[in-house]
């Protein structure tokens, strides 16, 4: 208020313009910008950088360090991290909690990495579960479940879903997906997508029994893609046309889910699953009748249709400010 007045008193006298005075005061109403968002994403790359070190330094001392010393010092880096992370945990709650410590979920983050090259060092060099590859992807998976619900960390809880997608026989990185040899392994496409409708039901059952609800949207996200992936890379398939079926169901539920959470994302990425899974019900259909010549003529009105709705959706995300952003 003070600076308002001492600007208004510069103003009446004189000794700044009305376009000047306009400006300064548009400048000081921004009021103070938080620098929480970046300082975040620093410490999660160093995290990031610091486990890639350790990683790193593993791989190169092999021969010249020894397994056990490297063994050993990893065992205490991660034992350091999750004493840290018990110390100063708030306790396990089925609400959102929050460590007082800021490094709090940078040490968490960084403890679950530590643990997960620790074990997988421990199984390629001494193979303490034998040929039991899985068995070797489940225990990680079920420490990085663990340390997810009790520390509350959803950086955590996508590291394992992705361990449990592993642990099935699949990646689940955004990369890895569109490499998943579906067409070779027919279990693959069934037990993707038995598993995400079971991300789908534990986020429902966590959204009625409020139990960690703020954790949905990341079994959400997870549940979109795979079920997006797995049935559109059975558009090739005899049965095709119950992948398709299942495809529409996912779109219309997730078109439903955006609009509940007010989510853009949610929202776009099931229409772009929807326009692929459209487009290619119409070139079946075409193939089916002996039509494909009409697609050549058909293809710029349905790209341009498409465009437009892709318009009006963009537009209508503008319009209603509820939305969050992508």
């Amino acid at each position: 208020m003070k600076e308002k007045k001492e600007t208004l008193e510069l103003f009446e006298k004189g000794f700044i313009s009305a376009d000047q005075f306009a400006a300064i005061a548009s400048y000081r109403s921004q009021g103070l910008f938080s620098l929480r968002s970046e300082i975040r994403f620093l410490f999660f790359i160093a995290v990031s950088l610091f486990v890639s070190g350790a990683g790193i330094l593993v791989y190169q001392n092999i021969n010249s360090v020894g397994h056990v010393s490297l063994l050993s010092l990893l065992f205490i880096l991660c034992s350091f991290c999750f004493f840290y992370a018990f110390k100063h945990a708030p306790g396990f709650s089925n609400e959102k909690q929050e460590s007082k410590k800021s490094l709090f979920p940078y040490v968490v983050l960084a403890g679950n990495l530590l643990a997960g090259i620790f074990m997988g060092y421990l199984q390629y060099q001494y193979a303490v579960f034998g040929t039991h590859y899985n068995i070797a992807t489940l225990v990680p998976t079920l420490l990085y479940f663990f340390s997810a619900y009790y520390f509350d960390h959803k950086g955590v809880l996508a590291i394992g879903i992705t361990g449990l997608c592993a642990f099935i026989g699949f990646s689940a990185s955004p990369s890895g997906l569109l490499y998943n040899d579906f067409s070779e392994t027919w279990g693959l496409v069934y037990y993707a997508i038995a598993l995400a409708f079971v991300f789908i039901v534990w986020a429902d059952f966590a959204e009625s029994g409020n139990f960690k609800k703020h954790f949905n949207e990341t079994y959400y996200h997870f549940s979109l893609h795979i079920l997006g992936v797995a049935t559109l890379s059975q558009i090739n398939d005899t049965y095709w046309p119950l992948a398709m079926a299942l495809l529409a169901a996912a779109v219309f539920y997730f078109v439903r889910l955006a609009y509940k959470l007010k989510s853009a994302y949610f929202l776009v990425f099931a229409y772009i699953y929807g326009f692929f899974g459209l487009s290619s019900l119409f070139v079946k259909l075409f193939e089916f009748v002996n039509l494909m010549s009409l697609i050549i003529y058909l293809s710029p009105f349905y790209l341009m249709g498409v465009i437009y709705f892709l318009i009006k959706i963009i537009r209508h995300l503008k319009k209603h400010s509820q939305y969050d952003s992508l």
